[in-house]
């Protein structure tokens, strides 16, 4: 009985470290919620109040603290989805067309939606249109005060899509990208020179994960540290309308060295759909992921 009581002791002990140990953390995520839009005519982005009511059930069972966005269409419509309790900040892009079809279509917008009681500051977006580039989704640049008073930075991207990997013929759509991940390398050697813990996340439309991946190779030739993926997981289970299994991840959280620090190891996650509503439900091409990272 004593070496039972011990066991126990033991194993109490052991579950009152890992608690503790992992106080004051976030749940830090990205999801692109394709063409999100409450206000928009087209029919791509028009989703019934039980649309809505399904992609809020897959946000909340997430419990995500601070969620990078990518296509969105203003914070009211992010709201449906996840509710009070969040400050937003969308990217400051505009568009440029007078043609309302297009000025709908290009209703996509990056930013966040923050839990209203962290702190943070917000930052200039990350303008790719500067490159001359047009009809660029600007990365949204925000920084989380840590318990210790010191910053995470956050940026969240949208990148163009298209030039999936290596082996994509896809020269226009290569070509935006490459003149796309240089001012991703300025924000990060920023960062590093800064001495910032720092997390890029979002859709970057690209196999990252892909051995010999050539821009995930450039943007880790950017850093001094190294970038790194928050899990060895390599396989998406993202079931979307019409049985679409997206295998690959394109949507991605790279953690500088700093960042890793504090990740929570192994907590890594992807939240799918209910199966019930993906043949149902407008929801989305993309799922949500997500890590915890002690403040």
């Amino acid at each position: 009985m004593i070496r039972l009581t011990n066991k126990l002791l033991a194993a109490l002990f052991t579950l009152l470290t890992i608690s503790t140990g992992y106080a004051n953390t976030v749940t830090i995520g990205t999801w692109n919620i394709e063409f999100l839009d409450q206000d928009s005519s087209r029919w791509i982005s028009a989703r019934s109040d039980k649309d809505y009511q399904a992609l809020a059930n897959t946000f909340s069972k997430t419990n995500i603290d601070i969620l990078a966005v990518q296509e969105v269409a203003n914070a009211a419509s992010l709201q449906r989805v996840v509710g009070d309790g969040y400050t937003f900040e969308m990217s400051d892009r505009v568009s440029k067309t007078a043609n309302q079809a297009k000025a709908e279509k290009w209703r996509q917008h990056t930013g966040f939606a923050i839990r209203s009681d962290l702190k943070y500051t917000r930052y200039p977006d990350l303008d790719f249109e500067s490159t001359g580039l047009r009809n660029m989704r600007n990365a949204v640049d925000i920084g989380i005060v840590q318990t210790d008073g010191t910053e995470l930075r956050l940026l969240a991207v949208h990148l163009k899509s298209g030039c999936f990997s290596n082996q994509s013929n896809a020269q226009r759509a290569c070509d935006t990208l490459s003149l796309q991940v240089p001012l991703l390398d300025a924000w990060i050697k920023q960062r590093e020179a800064a001495g910032d813990a720092y997390i890029l996340l979002g859709d970057f439309n690209r196999r990252l994960k892909r051995s010999g991946d050539a821009i995930f190779g450039q943007l880790q030739a950017a850093s001094p540290a190294q970038l790194l993926f928050p899990s060895n997981q390599t396989t998406s289970k993202c079931l979307t309308r019409g049985n679409k299994l997206y295998s690959e991840y394109i949507d991605h959280i790279l953690v500088s060295e700093a960042a890793a620090t504090r990740k929570v190891p192994q907590s890594f996650k992807q939240t799918t759909f209910a199966l019930a509503d993906i043949p149902l439900r407008k929801l989305s091409d993309h799922c949500p992921i997500h890590i915890e990272y002690q403040r």
